[in-house]
C-alpha cells in the first residue's frame, strides 16, 4: 500500500514494493522527436563485415529497414525513448544466415557504441498447418516471436507446410499460424513465468498447427456524446489458448504482422474474422485515438454472433497552465508530468513540454483523480495534485513557479565490506493525495469497487560503477528504493525547505539472488521423484516472477533465486503426491518431502434462503504471505471449482498438515469465507453444508449516528467516566451537543466519521455525543452549569482531564457562502455544513500537549539501570481496544510482574513515537498493542511477534504461551506461580 505523506524531511523505513522496479525497462522522459544514431556492423564467424544484408531494428516505435554496406556497416535512428527495448535482426536470405542482438536494458548503447550482429547458418523448423476440420490450411502465415519483434512471415503451401527460419542464437518464445478470416493458433516455446514447461512437441518435427474453432466480432466505437470513432485503429491485446502456459501477446508483434488489428468505419464499427473462441482469458481491446482516453475494451465471450457491441471512450480534456522561472520569466521546454487514476483499471501517464510562452497543454482522460509535477534535472516546482478531471470541462490556471531542484543521492552497497553495486535499479516514485484524503472529492465507481486512489510518478536509473545513483526532485512526498534485501525510504520536501541535497544509502546484507537447488523425495526411505513440479513464492515483495521449475532424472533441480524466505511446494508428475516446505533467505539447498494428498467436498447454500447455490464459484488455496504473517498473501496452490446444480463441489490435490482457505468471489473485487480446512492425513474430506452469507453491507450514515447515541448510562455517570478514563490516557473531554434531526447537526457526524483531519484529532478526547431532546439531558447540563438552546444545535464545549471547562458552551462554527458565520436561529435551521477547518483547529488548540516519548524511553531505561530491571515498552492508541485490554491485565498483576521490569505505553500520539519504535523494529510491526522486553542497555530480547505474527492481547493457548515465555525467559525474580496466575487470568477472559 502507498505510504502516506510524512512530516518535513522526516525518514522513515517502510515495505513499500516500488512495482515499477520489474524487468520492464523505464526510459528517461524525453521528446518524443529525440533518437539515438546507433551504428553497427554485420559480421561473420571470422568477424569479417557482410554486405547487402537485410537489417531489420526490431521493437514497438522503433522498427526500421536498412541494408549492410560494403564493409558490413550499418546505421540506425533509434527513439530515446525506446533505447533500452530494441533488437537487431540481421537476414541474409541468399546466404541462407541470419543473425540477431539484444539490447541489454540495464546498459543500453549510446551514440559512442558500435553493435556487431554475427550472422551463421539459419535454423530452419518444419511446420504444417490444419483448419478446424483437420485440413490441410494453404496460404496461412507462420512466425516466430523472439524475446524482441519477429523474423519474417513464411507461407504455407496447398499442403498446409511450410519451413521457417530463425536466427540459431536467438531464443524462441512461441510459434504461431494464422490465416486471414479463417483462424490462428500458437504455441508456447518458452516463458519466463514457467521453466518447468517442456516443449517436447519441438523435438518431433514438423510442428503441427490447427486454427482454432473462430467468431467474428463486430463493435462500435463511440464517444461520450456519441459521435462514432471514425478511422481509428483498433486491435486485440491478448489470447490464451487452454492448455498452454502463457498468453499470445498480439501488441508485440512487428506492425506488418500485427493480427486483428483493423480501423473503423465512418460510423465508427469495425469487423474482426476468425477470432479463436478460446474463452480462458478476457477478450481486450485497445483503441488508437488522438482525442480519446486509451482504455481497454473487453468483449464478452457470450456475446452472440452477429450482435455489434457498442464501446464508449470519454474524449480528452485539455487542462493547462503556464511555467514561469524564478523571476517570472516563461520557462520553455520544461517537461510536465501527469499521471491519472481512477476506479477504471487504466491510468493516464503523459508528458508534455512547455512552449516558448512557457504554457503547456494536456489533453488528459477524464474520470480520473491526477497529479501534474516537474520532471528536470535543474527546476522543480511543488505538485500540483488533488483535482479530479471530469467530461467536457476544461481546467486551466495549473500554474507552475519554478525552483532549483533537489539532488537526491546515495551509494548501494553489499555485505561487511560494504563492496559498491553496480547497474543496481533505483526507483523513485513521487506520491500525490490520496481520495480518501481529499474532503468532498468522489470519483465515478459504479461497481462500488474498494481499493486505494493514488496518483505516483516513477521514474528510475541504474547506479555506476561505484554504486552511486541521483535524481533531481522538487517539493512533494517521495519514496525512494532498490535492493529488495533493503526496505525502501520515505521522505518529503517542503517548498521553503532550505536544502540542496539529500543522501539515502542502501547497504544490502547480501546479493538480490543466489544458487538453490531443491530435492524431491517420497518415502522411507526417501526415494528421489524424478519430473515433479517445483514452484517458489516469495515471502516478500520481490520484483520478479515465482519460481517453476521440474527435477531432473535423479530428483533434483537447481536454479537462481531471489534470497529471501521461500514457500516451496512440490507435486508429483501424475499429481498424486505433493508437499510444502519454507526455505529461508541464504539457505543454498532444500529437500522437500512429497505424499499422498487429500480431497475434499462439500455444499454451498445461502445463509439467507438456504437454497443451493448452483453455478457458483470457489476460490481455495493457502496462504503465502509477502513477509511476516500479518502482511498482504497470495492465495496459491488451489484454484477455482464451479458448483453443480446442487451447490456441490468437489477440492482435489490438498497437501497433507498445510491450511486451506475457501471463499466466493462476489464480482466487486471482495470475497465471501466459507471455511478453512487442514487435512489431517491423505483422505477425503466431508465439509458439510457450507453457509454463504449475505456480503458485508457498511452501516449508513443514520445507522453510525443512532449507534452513537444509543446508551443507557446516566449522563452523569458517563461523564464521571471519561474524566477517569481522560486522566488515565492523557486526553481531555469534549462535550458536543446534537440533535438528531438537524442537517447541521448530522454533519458533525460526517466530520467525525469521514474527515481525516478531525478522525485524527479525536483521540486525543473523550468524546462524549450528547442527545440534546433526550430525556436527563437538561438536568445534566444544569449539573454542568450549561444552558442548552436548541437553536444554536450542534454546541460543544472543551474540558480538561479533571472536568474543568476550558471555554464557555458555543454552537459550532457555520460554513456559509460568504465564508463568515452566523448563529442566527434561522440560518442554523436550514444550514448543512459546518467549518471543518474552524472544527479542526479548535481540536488542535484544546488538545492536550502531547509527551515526548524519547524522554520516556530515557526515563524509563535510566529507572531499569538504577532497578537492575527490564523495560516493558508497549505501542499504544487511545482507540485501540485490545491495547486497553492488556494494559488493564498488566495493571492487575502489576505486583508480580514489577519487580523484573519498567512499563512504558509508548502512545501513538507523542512526539517521537515512530522513532522509537523503530529501534525495536522498523516498519510495520503487525498492528497494535505490540511490545517488546529491552533490556536496561536497549537490546530487544523478546517481542510480541509469534509464529503468526504479532500476538496483540493474548487470547488463545499458543498466543499465551508466546507472551509467558517473554516473561520466563526475561525474568530475574518473577516466579513461576506469579506466571501461573497471569496465565489463569488470561484464560478466564
Amino acid at each position: 500500500m502507498p505510504i502516506p505523506p510524512r512530516k518535513r524531511l522526516r525518514r522513515t523505513c517502510g515495505s513499500f514494493a516500488l512495482l515499477c522496479l520489474a524487468a520492464c525497462p523505464v526510459a528517461a522522459d524525453v521528446p518524443h522527436e529525440a533518437t539515438v544514431d546507433i551504428k553497427g556492423t554485420v559480421v561473420d564467424s571470422q568477424s569479417e563485415g557482410i554486405a547487402g544484408v537485410k537489417v531489420y531494428a526490431l521493437g514497438y516505435g522503433v522498427e526500421q529497414v536498412t541494408v549492410s554496406q560494403d564493409d558490413g556497416s550499418f546505421q540506425l535512428a533509434i527513439p530515446q525513448a525506446r533505447i533500452n527495448y530494441f533488437a537487431v535482426l540481421a537476414d541474409d536470405v541468399s546466404g541462407d544466415r541470419m543473425g540477431y542482438w539484444q539490447v541489454d536494458w540495464k546498459n543500453p548503447p549510446t551514440g559512442g557504441t558500435r553493435l556487431e550482429v554475427a550472422i551463421s547458418a539459419s535454423r530452419r523448423i518444419p511446420v504444417v498447418v490444419h483448419d478446424v476440420s483437420g485440413q490441410p490450411a494453404a496460404n496461412s502465415q507462420v512466425g516466430a516471436m523472439l524475446p524482441i519483434g519477429s523474423p519474417p512471415l513464411v507461407v504455407t503451401n496447398r499442403d498446409g507446410r511450410a519451413e521457417l527460419r530463425l536466427p540459431s542464437e536467438a531464443s524462441v518464445r512461441s510459434l504461431f499460424a494464422s490465416k486471414d478470416d479463417v483462424g490462428f493458433d500458437y504455441r508456447i516455446v518458452m516463458t519466463p513465468r514457467d521453466e518447468a514447461y517442456r516443449a517436447e512437441w519441438l523435438n518431433d518435427p514438423p510442428v503441427r498447427f490447427q486454427l482454432a474453432e473462430a467468431r467474428s466480432i463486430e463493435m462500435q466505437l463511440l464517444n461520450d456524446i456519441q459521435d462514432p470513432l471514425s478511422n481509428t485503429r483498433i486491435y486485440l491485446w491478448l489470447l490464451q489458448k487452454p492448455g498452454e502456459p502463457d498468453t499470445f501477446n498480439l501488441s508485440v508483434m512487428n506492425s506488418d504482422q500485427r493480427l486483428f488489428n483493423a480501423f473503423t468505419t465512418d460510423k465508427g464499427i469495425v469487423r474482426f474474422e476468425g477470432v479463436p473462441t478460446w474463452d480462458t482469458h478476457p477478450l481486450w481491446f485497445w483503441a488508437d485515438s488522438e482525442d480519446h482516453e486509451r482504455s481497454r475494451i473487453e468483449f464478452d465471450h457470450a456475446t452472440p454472433a452477429n450482435v455489434v457491441v457498442t464501446n464508449q471512450l470519454m474524449r480528452l480534456v485539455p487542462v493547462t497552465g503556464r511555467v514561469t522561472l524564478p523571476d517570472g520569466a516563461p520557462a520553455s521546454g520544461i517537461p510536465i508530468k501527469a499521471i491519472g487514476v481512477g476506479y477504471d483499471r487504466d491510468s493516464f501517464h503523459e508528458t508534455v513540454y512547455t512552449d516558448d510562452g512557457g504554457t503547456y497543454r494536456v489533453n488528459a482522460a477524464p474520470g480520473r483523480l491526477y497529479m501534474l509535477t516537474v520532471v528536470h534535472d535543474r527546476w522543480s516546482a511543488p505538485v500540483i495534485d488533488g483535482f479530479v478531471v471530469r467530461p467536457g470541462t476544461p481546467i486551466s490556471g495549473l500554474n507552475f513557479r519554478l525552483q532549483p531542484t533537489v539532488r537526491v543521492h546515495g551509494r548501494v552497497t553489499i555485505g561487511p565490506d560494504r563492496d559498491p553495486v553496480a547497474n543496481q535499479r533505483m526507483g523513485l516514485n513521487q506520491i500525490g493525495r490520496n481520495l480518501r484524503e481529499l474532503e468532498g472529492v468522489e470519483l465515478h465507481n459504479p461497481t462500488k469497487l474498494n481499493f486505494s486512489i493514488q496518483p505516483m510518478e516513477f521514474r528510475s536509473t541504474n547506479t555506476n560503477k561505484q554504486g552511486e545513483y541521483e535524481f533531481y526532485v522538487g517539493p512533494g512526498s517521495f519514496q525512494i528504493g532498490g535492493p529488495s534485501q533493503v526496505k525502501s525510504q520515505a521522505f518529503e520536501i517542503a517548498a521553503d525547505d532550505d536544502i540542496t541535497s539529500l543522501e539515502f544509502n542502501f547497504d544490502s546484507p547480501r546479493p538480490e539472488a543466489g544458487p538453490i537447488t531443491i530435492a524431491v523425495v517420497t518415502g522411507n526411505p526417501p526415494v528421489p521423484v524424478a519430473n515433479a513440479v517445483v514452484e517458489g513464492k516469495y515471502r516478500a515483495f520481490v520484483n520478479q516472477f515465482p519460481l517453476r521449475l521440474r527435477t531432473g532424472p535423479g530428483g533434483s533441480v537447481a536454479a537462481t533465486r531471489a534470497l529471501h524466505p521461500t514457500v516451496v511446494y512440490a507435486q508429483s508428475e501424475d499429481r498424486t503426491m505433493a508437499g510444502i516446505m519454507e526455505i529461508d533467505s541464504e539457505q543454498p539447498s532444500a529437500t522437500i518431502a512429497i505424499g499422498p494428498v487429500a480431497s475434499a467436498h462439500g455444499t454451498i447454500i445461502d445463509q439467507t434462503s438456504g437454497e443451493p447455490l448452483a453455478n457458483t464459484k470457489v476460490f481455495w488455496g493457502r496462504r503465502v504471505y509477502q513477509g511476516d504473517d500479518n502482511s498482504p498473501y497470495e492465495v496459491a496452490w488451489g484454484g477455482t471449482e464451479i458448483t453443480d446444480a446442487e451447490g456441490a463441489f468437489a477440492l482435489q490435490g490438498l497437501v497433507v498438515g498445510q491450511a486451506y482457505d475457501l471463499s466466493v468471489p462476489r464480482g466487486d473485487g471482495s470475497y465471501g469465507s466459507l471455511t478453512s480446512i487442514t487435512p489431517e492425513r491423505a483422505e477425503r474430506i466431508d465439509l458439510g453444508t457450507l453457509q454463504l452469507a449475505p456480503p458485508y453491507r457498511p452501516p449508513t450514515l443514520e445507522e453510525r449516528m443512532e449507534k452513537a447515541l444509543a446508551t443507557d448510562v446516566p449522563l452523569r455517570e458517563r461523564f464521571e467516566k471519561a474524566v477517569q478514563e481522560a486522566q488515565r490516557l492523557r486526553q481531555h473531554v469534549l462535550l458536543v451537543f446534537v440533535d438528531r434531526e438537524s442537517p447541521v447537526s448530522r454533519r458533525w457526524f460526517e466530520l467525525q466519521f469521514n474527515d481525516r483531519v478531525v478522525r485524527n484529532a479525536l483521540p486525543n478526547y473523550q468524546l462524549l455525543l450528547i442527545d440534546a431532546t433526550g430525556s436527563g439531558t437538561q438536568k445534566f447540563a444544569e449539573q454542568l452549569e450549561l444552558t442548552i438552546a436548541t437553536e444554536t444545535l450542534p454546541s460543544w464545549q472543551f474540558r480538561d482531564a479533571e472536568g474543568n471547562p476550558l471555554h464557555a458552551l458555543e454552537p459550532l462554527k457555520l460554513k456559509t457562502e460568504a465564508g463568515e458565520d452566523s448563529s442566527a436561529a434561522a440560518e442554523r435551521s436550514t444550514a448543512t455544513q459546518l467549518d471543518a477547518a474552524h472544527v479542526a483547529e479548535m481540536l488542535a488548540r484544546f488538545a492536550p500537549e502531547p509527551l515526548d516519548a524519547r524522554a520516556l524511553w530515557d526515563q524509563a531505561f535510566s529507572e531499569a539501570k538504577e532497578t537492575n530491571r527490564r523495560v516493558l515498552v508497549q505501542e499504544t492508541a487511545t482507540w485501540c481496544g485490545p491495547c486497553h485490554r492488556l494494559a488493564r491485565f498488566l495493571e492487575e498483576h502489576r505486583s508480580r510482574w514489577e519487580k523484573d521490569y519498567v512499563w512504558i505505553r509508548i502512545d501513538q500520539r507523542w512526539e517521537g513515537a515512530d522513532e522509537v519504535m523503530n529501534r525495536l523494529k522498523e516498519g510495520y510491526r503487525g498492528g497494535i498493542p505490540w511490545f517488546a522486553i529491552v533490556d536496561a542497555d536497549g537490546t530487544a530480547l523478546a517481542n510480541s511477534d509469534g509464529p503468526n505474527g504479532n500476538i496483540g492481547f493474548p487470547t488463545e493457548p499458543e498466543e499465551i504461551d508466546h507472551l509467558l515465555t517473554m516473561f520466563r525467559s526475561t525474568r530475574h525474580r518473577l516466579r513461576d506461580e506469579d506466571l501461573e496466575a497471569m496465565r489463569t487470568s488470561l484464560e478466564r477472559q
